[in-house]
């Protein structure tokens, strides 16, 4: 499963987080701005994530690719934009 979504969402980020969790999947987090903000959204108790869930590029890399989800970024690119 691969959800791409804004960095600062956080409400989007737990729920792909709870998604993973029900689903019994980890999450993988790409880029220094998402993994910043989770690490804050965490330390505030704004983002609940259950010990095991995230893991990192090469705890993942050694996973079947069914039990993973990962979220990127999403570009900040309007399609109406020229």
């Amino acid at each position: 499963m691969l959800v791409a979504t804004f960095a600062s969402n956080i409400s989007r980020l737990q729920q792909v987080v709870q998604a993973a969790e029900n689903a019994d999947r980890h999450c993988l987090f790409i880029g220094r701005s998402m993994l910043n903000n989770i690490k804050v959204a965490q330390e505030l108790g704004f983002l609940e994530v259950g010990r095991g869930t995230v893991v990192s590029p090469k705890q993942a890399d050694r996973l079947p690719d069914a039990t993973s989800a990962s979220s990127a970024p999403a570009p900040r690119v309007s399609p109406y934009r020229r």
